[in-house]
């Protein structure tokens, strides 16, 4: 017996992390960003939350926005070039992970979200993860559903009671996503992220209540604080993490018009260099 509770016994399907895969696996994923996507770009002060991030000693809970298919990848994405240290944990419905296993190796853990003790289950499930691995980083995108980045935040409760109820007060981020076409035939990935801070209404920690109140709040200011910038359309608000390789060419034709006029299709200034 390994001393796990019966509700983890019964409904979680544990993870299998496996550094050396991950390091395989994020490769890869580097590569589809590399070939999907004109750019993907962060906002300069979010690296400095990344940067506090990697080198917190405790667990840390990293929410995001849901706006598409995507999602997920910018959490491999982010704790590649950002979190080496951390190891990935994210959960995911059980019966989508039985056929797709191979995301067990990456971190991902099932759960029967259905199921009215499928919380404690995960609960239980992350205390015994983040004893384990005190530097893990779990990832939730508490929405619960694909959600447009021009509707309000409303969250599940989930991610709160996490947070309420680990061990330690966790470190808690919040990121902000949205995929937008500016000047190429391909999307740009547009990122902010900012530390999520909970006053407890009372003299102990923060109850699930008090993170409910400040998650929505704080992803509701970064959601709006991000689509602000990415309506400037402006290069320099952001830091390029990465560039398509065919960047400097939006398309040959174009490019050189571009050049008779005086003018590029490059990104525009030096950050446009990838930061890895």
């Amino acid at each position: 017996m390994t001393g796990r509770s019966s509700h983890e016994k019964v409904r979680v399907l544990e993870d299998r992390y496996s550094d050396r895969f991950f390091g395989v696996f994020s490769w890869y994923v580097a590569r589809m960003f590399r070939k999907s996507f004109h750019g993907v770009r962060i906002e300069p002060a979010s690296i400095d939350v990344l940067r506090a991030t990697n080198s917190h000693e405790g667990p840390v809970i990293a929410l995001g926005n849901h706006p598409g298919w995507w999602d997920p990848l910018v959490a491999v994405l982010l704790s590649r070039v950002y979190l080496p240290s951390r190891p990935m944990l994210a959960a995911m419905d059980r019966s989508e992970l039985e056929r797709f296993g191979i995301l067990r190796r990456v971190g991902v853990f099932g759960i029967e979200p259905d199921e009215p003790d499928s919380l404690p289950a995960q609960v239980d499930f992350l205390r015994t993860r983040f004893a384990e691995r005190p530097k893990a980083t779990f990832w939730i995108t508490p929405q619960g559903s694909f959600t447009d980045v021009r509707r309000s935040i409303r969250l599940r409760p989930g991610a709160a009671a996490v947070a309420s109820r680990l061990d330690s007060s966790p470190l808690v981020i919040a990121l902000a996503m949205d995929y937008c076409f500016w000047n190429d035939r391909r999307p740009e990935l547009c990122m902010r992220i900012v530390t999520v801070k909970a006053d407890s209404r009372s003299s102990g920690r923060p109850s699930t209540t008090d993170w409910q109140r400040a998650m929505t709040d704080a992803m509701q200011a970064n959601q709006d604080a991000l689509t602000e910038r990415v309506l400037r359309r402006n290069p320099d608000d952001w830091q390029v993490v990465l560039a398509s390789r065919q960047h400097r060419q939006t398309n040959p034709v174009y490019d050189l018009w571009l050049r008779l006029r005086g003018r590029s299709g490059d990104l525009g200034d030096a950050r446009s260099r990838s930061t890895r």
